[in-house]
């Protein structure tokens, strides 16, 4: 993500504009989705930072199935940003999405943080 996030909404669809590498075009940096371009194992990771004093849940999604969750939790850490890193090893199909959001519950309050002075909150995506 080029720049912070506020608060965002329940099930909201984390975006990265600041795109480094998209070999063969299938992230999408204005929906925030990863088609897969075929059938296989991959591999997904996300970090995210959290704003001082506060936590989000972030969550990993194909099509419409979380997969896996991670929370960042800066609460009770003084003026200090606070990361966390999900990874997951998933089998998925050619045309499903990819995309990470956060929470339905809208678990956690303040902003996630991206600036690329010196932090930033990411997604990234392989195929193994």
């Amino acid at each position: 993500m080029p720049s912070d996030e506020p608060i965002q909404p329940p099930k909201h669809i984390l975006v990265f504009r600041g795109v480094l590498t998209n070999v063969g075009g299938h992230y999408n940096k204005f929906s925030g989705m990863c088609t897969v371009p075929e059938n296989g194992i991959y591999v997904f990771t996300w970090t995210v930072v959290c704003e001082s004093q506060g936590n989000r849940v972030t969550q990993v999604v194909v099509n419409t199935e979380v997969v896996w969750a991670a929370m960042c939790d800066a609460r009770g850490g003084g003026t200090y940003y606070r990361t966390t890193t999900g990874l997951v090893v998933l089998e998925v199909n050619q045309s499903e999405v990819v995309f990470i959001r956060t929470h339905p519950a809208n678990l956690g309050v303040k902003a996630i943080i991206s600036a690329p002075d010196y932090h930033r909150t990411t997604f990234s995506g392989w195929k193994l």
